[in-house]
């Protein structure tokens, strides 16, 4: 297994600490290749998984790798469909203008926070990352908690930064 494969599993461990996900309906927004859904099966998974990505060649490769269980869609207009838990990794890292003040993004999240019966995670890029890549947004760790938490008031947050280095994982969790 490469770093970059290495970086991507420790996320995904992240993202998805504490959950139970083996019976679990998973909602992967901006599935890409499927990463996620073949990490969920060498974890043991065997519940519902459904991914959704905006380019049609990701989820045409996707589906070749998961058994056709993605879509194409525009998450940012779409409503998403009901499941336990919503993941997206590494959607939020791209400038797609205006930076981490483009609304586009909590757009995302709130829509991941409807679908999501149980809980909802995503990851981005930290401010203490270096070097920086103007293509690419960062957040700042401290302001990115109190905006989720005042958002989310009735989900218990967790914040993992910089592991892997430069990385925030931020997993919200509906309270019992």
């Amino acid at each position: 297994v490469g770093q970059c494969a290495e970086k991507q599993q420790r996320r995904f461990e992240l993202l998805t600490q504490g959950w139970n996900l083996d019976q679990a309906r998973v909602l992967d927004v901006g599935c890409g290749r499927g990463d996620l859904y073949l990490w969920l099966k060498a974890q043991g998974f065997w519940g519902e998984y459904v991914g959704l990505d905006v380019v049609p060649e990701f989820v045409e490769l996707a589906n070749q790798r998961t058994g056709n269980r993605c879509q194409v869609a525009d998450v940012t207009k779409e409503a998403l469909p009901a499941c336990d838990y919503a993941i997206a990794s590494g959607v939020f890292n791209l400038d797609v203008g205006g930076g981490w003040k483009n609304p586009w993004w909590l757009a995302v999240i709130e829509r991941m926070q409807q679908a999501a019966g149980l809980g909802f995670a995503f990851d981005g890029l930290c401010t203490c990352r270096t070097p920086k890549d103007v293509r690419q947004v960062y957040r700042d760790p401290a302001r990115l908690v109190d905006f989720i938490t005042a958002r989310f008031q009735r989900y218990v947050t967790r914040l993992t930064h910089n592991k892997p280095p430069g990385n925030l994982i931020v997993q919200v969790t509906k309270q019992p």
